[in-house]
């Protein structure tokens, strides 16, 4: 670690490369699609009639995705993806589609169709 510190005083940052046993062993955009863990939460709102619960379960998807990120828990940083990499994850509840659109800047694009009804489209940037 040292070593690596060491060579890049006075350097950009954006140049430094990193040893590459720094990174996570996965993609960006799988852990992105990590983020869907949850996704029972948004099931269960898709069934409501009241609004105010369905925000409340929303909410409580949202705030979800900062779980597996918590202290201890990811300390590496996964591989960037490249442009127009594509990641596709099919699960029981739904179908789930990412794709790296942009290199600089990076923005990935998610979408996700849930056999409940409920769809997710969102872009990182």
């Amino acid at each position: 670690l040292w070593s690596v510190v060491k060579s890049a005083i006075g350097k950009d940052i954006s140049k430094i490369t990193m040893p590459v046993q720094f990174n996570e062993p996965l993609g960006f955009l799988q852990r992105l699609a990590e983020d869907l863990a949850d996704s029972h939460l948004l099931d269960k709102a898709s069934e409501l009639d009241d609004s105010m619960m369905r925000m409340v379960y929303v909410a409580a998807f949202c705030s979800s995705w900062w779980a597996s990120t918590g202290e201890g828990h990811r300390i590496y940083k996964p591989f960037n993806p490249l442009l127009g990499e594509t990641f596709e994850l099919v699960r029981d509840g739904y179908r789930c589609v990412l794709e790296q659109v942009s290199h600089h800047p990076p923005v990935s694009a998610i979408h996700v169709e849930s056999v409940s009804g409920w769809i997710l489209s969102q872009e990182y940037r």
